[in-house]
């Protein structure tokens, strides 16, 4: 009975709104970019101790384009019918930003207390500033001091796109469904077309082609209502996260044989479209695990560099270069559990806390 509850806690029961089959996608999204970033650490011990490093090529920016495929999808599918309400497009606003902020302004005070006890801000004028910092928290874009735009959590460059689509998909709810999905499209789509001609500073960083794979999830999100409508529910008999791992490791070894160029956001698309044509399981241990993948993507995603940067200096002083592949396993492992270990007190305590705060007025935070 303990062992139960135990796990209910850990991995709560799927709810019948849950899409297993994306949870898992956002996981193996997320484990593309912190794979990736793992990859790029293994940089420092070559320039460290001269020795040659040989790994699987990981895209930590496809990773982000399923990421942001699947976010347009997420939205219409938690938006549903609620368009045409103020209350709605305030809600959805609402939950967005308990989704999002809590965790990524405690991850990005973090990051400051790191910059200040490394010490290491003298050989990077201009990283930690008050004006650096309010920018990063209010989500607002700018050029680090590297001339790359980033905030003080790095990865948190992203999560600028992602409050921008928010802000875009708020304003739509207030109008009936049709017109406020056309608006969505509308917007997107101008935002890319302009990026030729916006300056890369500012929110003009804003304007960029990335901003379709938004795009990209609005539009497989009604095709699915539409089929669903139908009374279509999907392919049977086939593991959809099965599929979804068997995509994703197709797709890695299909761009790391041909590059990426054009085919990145089609397979990106296709990906995800072939994720929501199979019908999940909502029940059992199986299912359960695959969600709470899910779960710990966004922690996994805030948080990696941190476990990256201990476990390499920590290593670094132990063995050198020595023994690179365990470390590679290890600390790779380290980044999941403390995903894990994230999400379960601190990002759902935050989260608790906030809709505490705003009296139980947000209650359907979906991922």
């Amino acid at each position: 009975m303990l062992g139960s509850q135990v796990w209910n806690v850990l991995a709560p029961p799927v709810g019948p709104k849950t899409m297993v089959s994306l949870q898992w996608l956002r996981f193996l999204a997320a484990m593309m970019v912190v794979i990736h970033h793992l990859n790029l650490s293994l940089e420092v011990f070559a320039r460290k101790f001269g020795v040659v490093t040989s790994v699987v090529a990981m895209s930590g920016e496809f990773g982000v384009q399923v990421f942001f495929v699947i976010s347009g999808l997420i939205m219409v599918h938690v938006a549903g019918e609620q368009f045409g309400s103020l209350q709605s497009a305030k809600k959805f606003a609402l939950n967005r930003a308990i989704r999002i902020v809590p965790l990524y302004w405690t991850l990005t005070l973090l990051q400051v207390a790191v910059l200040i006890i490394s010490g290491s801000l003298p050989g990077e004028p201009g990283r930690l500033s008050g004006t650096a910092l309010i920018k990063s928290m209010l989500f607002i874009p700018r050029i680090d001091y590297m001339g790359l735009h980033r905030p003080l959590l790095e990865q948190g460059w992203t999560l600028n796109f992602e409050m921008a689509f928010y802000a875009v998909f708020a304003v739509a709810l207030i109008l009936p469904r049709l017109a406020g999905l056309a608006i969505v499209a509308a917007v997107l789509a101008l935002m890319a077309a302009l990026s030729p001609f916006v300056p890369d500073q500012g929110y003009g960083l804003l304007f960029d082609p990335i901003v379709l794979y938004f795009l990209a999830g609005v539009l497989i999100g009604v095709a699915r209502k539409a089929l669903w409508s139908r009374g279509w529910r999907g392919i049977q008999g086939i593991s959809a996260a099965m599929v979804c791992s068997a995509l994703m490791a197709a797709s890695v070894l299909f761009l790391n044989m041909f590059g990426s160029g054009a085919w990145q956001p089609i397979i990106a698309t296709a990906v995800v479209a072939s994720a929501v044509c199979l019908r999940d399981v909502q029940n059992g241990l199986t299912a359960r695990l695959f969600a709470f993948g899910g779960d710990i993507s966004y922690s996994a995603y805030l948080s990696h560099g941190f476990v990256l940067l201990f476990s390499g200096v920590i290593w670094r002083r132990l063995f050198g270069a020595d023994y690179l592949g365990v470390y590679y396993c290890l600390t790779l492992v380290a980044c999941i559990l403390a995903a894990a270990l994230c999400h379960l007190t601190i990002e759902r305590w935050l989260t608790a806390v906030a809709r505490r705060l705003f009296n139980g007025s947000a209650t359907d935070v979906t991922p």
